[in-house]
């Protein structure tokens, strides 16, 4: 536990669904949940996204393991949920320790964040409470919908895909333990006019 009690305390609060390929990677990904102070943490396949309740903050959190397409199914499938706790449900990536173009690759990709391991246990504690009681910025377009992907780009980057006329919007949400996930704001904007 942390001298204050706080990620432990507030992490005990959420869920965590693991999604790993093969049930070596699937118990490593469960004790890793423990380590951290979830108390409830399942294998995704076995649970599915079904058994979220209500209010519920259901982290999923993912072994580098999957193939990309996997990754990305996976991630479009969340996204695209009617259930707003389930829609914005934080999506972490576990990867070895690598090049940060590989990290900005699976940002780009959707994820929620990207942790590489091994992390010490105060470290990780950390950037999964960054995802709770602050507010989140969203981008939603016809094509993606998750967290806003500039927060980490590097300098001169350019992304023929984000260019032109186009509509998009921007969703302000929070996560808060016991309340689920509330909208703070959304504003829809035509961009290139």
């Amino acid at each position: 536990m942390s001298p204050t009690g706080g990620p432990l305390r507030t992490l005990s609060r959420c869920q965590a669904l693991v999604v790993a390929h093969g049930e070596q990677h699937i118990q490593m990904m469960l004790g890793l949940c423990r380590s951290v102070g979830f108390t409830n943490a399942a294998d995704m396949t076995k649970v599915g996204l079904g058994t979220v309740a209500p209010g519920t903050i259901s982290y999923v959190l993912v072994h580098y393991e999957m193939g990309d397409e996997a990754k990305k199914k996976l991630i479009d499938a969340i996204r695209r949920a009617q259930i707003g706790d389930i829609r914005f449900a934080p999506i972490i990536l576990f990867l070895p320790d690598g090049p940060y173009e590989e990290v900005l690759k699976y940002v780009e990709m959707g994820f929620d964040d990207v942790v590489c391991l091994p992390e010490k246990r105060n470290v990780l504690f950390a950037r999964l409470e960054q995802q709770l009681i602050s507010e989140q910025i969203y981008i939603e377009t016809p094509t993606y919908i998750g967290p806003d992907r500039r927060r980490m780009e590097l300098p001169g980057t350019v992304h023929p895909d984000r260019t032109g006329t186009h509509q998009f919007g921007k969703i302000v949400i929070k996560r808060i333990p016991g309340d689920g996930v509330k909208v703070i704001s959304r504003q829809h904007f035509i961009r290139g006019r």
